[in-house]
């Protein structure tokens, strides 16, 4: 799956750089406690998916259904943060490019500095 973040909108595919993996590492993460131990999806029920800690899941075909579930329900939200995110910088592409530049050019840049971009 091609997962543009803010450096492809504003800087093209070609230059895209590893914290772009990071943070869809991390919002694979963060959307696997949702779903695997806070019991937060739209489709399974609220219940801790994984085995107690020290216990091994046995394979069954159950077991594989449940993952398959547990693994549409991950790509889902992550798709969907990705989707609003997208929009967002659709909407605010000005403000967006004006942070952009500004990184370019000094590298990093406070909060004081972002809020008048």
């Amino acid at each position: 799956m091609k997962f543009p973040e803010a450096e492809e909108i504003t800087l093209g595919w070609e230059n895209v750089t590893s914290g772009a993996s990071s943070a869809i590492e991390q919002a694979t993460r963060i959307a696997r406690a949702l779903v695997t131990l806070l019991g937060l999806s739209r489709k399974m029920d609220p219940l801790v998916y994984g085995a107690p800690l020290g216990h091994s899941v046995t394979h069954s075909i159950h077991v594989e259904a449940t993952l398959r579930e547990v693994d549409a329900e991950i790509r889902f939200l992550v798709e969907e943060g990705h989707e609003k995110v997208h929009a967002m910088m659709k909407k605010h592409s000005k403000v967006v490019e004006a942070i952009v530049k500004a990184l370019l050019e000094y590298e990093t840049i406070s909060g004081k500095q972002v809020a008048t971009c």
